[in-house]
């Protein structure tokens, strides 16, 4: 054996154990979390054997019955998102609803840059209905939340390679002025041209140069088209929809997001249940 080929078994060796080490570490704080946290341990231990996918099928079952015909709930869910995202996603998403009565209720309302609600989402978006991939990915978010709280609406937080180690694990960046922040998504007036431009200048004057033209596309042709609705909650139903698209311009087949917000599908509800009352019935109440 030449030094050259001792040299190499001894990188090898190295190699070999930091990587040993490296499973060892993980599997030791694995167990930590499953330790600390029955349900993970619980799901791990039933269906650690399966994909993603598969187990989000485990998941996406529903009640044969329900308190209000689900009729009522298509019929809301169309009228709500036929003017913000077009007659097609709307029947599709009041149809597969129909069919298949699931909802992601996890996230805040708001344009969704949240790590885990937008990785959460994308699972969600893996769901099968009757054996086929659905069309529409329906999210009913709460909008009755602060636009400042953690998961910000009130702006972007992103999370890119071209910022600076300083800036720490994420960046915030608002498109509401300080004043607004405590206002509520629901709430919380519409964003305007001069807000998205200054949103605009604040990202690209942060960012790494080479990201600068990107930036500047998506933003143009995700917020501005939508700077004439009159609230922020609506705005926010296309945002989310039109940054989906991005995600998934490559692929044949892409799923369509419905983001809406569950207190207006809640009071729509309870409207379209009142009028189902009968006189005497009404009368009893």
């Amino acid at each position: 054996m030449t030094l050259a080929d001792s040299n190499t078994l001894e990188s090898e060796k190295k190699s070999t154990s930091g990587e040993l080490a490296c499973s060892l570490s993980l599997e030791s704080y694995l167990q930590r979390i499953r330790d600390a946290l029955p349900t993970v341990d619980r799901t791990l231990r039933d269906h650690g054997d399966k994909t993603i996918a598969q187990y989000l099928e485990t998941q996406n079952v529903f009640s044969a019955t329900s308190f209000q015909p689900r009729d009522d709930l298509a019929e809301v869910v169309y009228n709500y998102a036929k003017p913000l995202l077009g007659e097609e996603v709307a029947r599709e998403a009041a149809s597969e609803l129909l069919a298949n009565p699931v909802v992601l209720t996890a996230n805040h309302h708001g344009v969704d840059y949240f790590a885990q609600s937008v990785q959460g989402t994308l699972i969600f978006s893996l769901r099968k209905i009757n054996g086929k991939q659905a069309k529409t990915v329906p999210v009913f978010a709460c909008g009755n939340v602060p636009i400042n709280n953690f998961t910000y609406p009130r702006g972007a937080i992103l999370y890119p390679n071209g910022f600076s180690e300083k800036s720490g694990f994420h960046v915030k960046f608002p498109v509401f002025p300080s004043k607004n922040r405590r206002d509520s998504v629901c709430t919380v007036r519409a964003f305007n041209i001069g807000d998205v431009e200054a949103f605009k200048r604040k990202i690209i004057k942060s960012i790494n140069p080479d990201f600068k033209d990107r930036v500047e596309t998506i933003i143009d042709q995700t917020y501005s088209p939508v700077v004439n609705l009159d609230n922020y909650s609506n705005q926010s139903v296309i945002v989310n929809a039109l940054i989906w698209e991005r995600f998934f311009e490559r692929t044949e087949c892409p799923t369509k997001l419905v983001y809406l917000e569950i207190e207006k599908i809640a009071s729509k509800l309870i409207a379209v249940s009142y009028t189902h009352l009968t006189l005497p019935t009404i009368l009893r109440v």
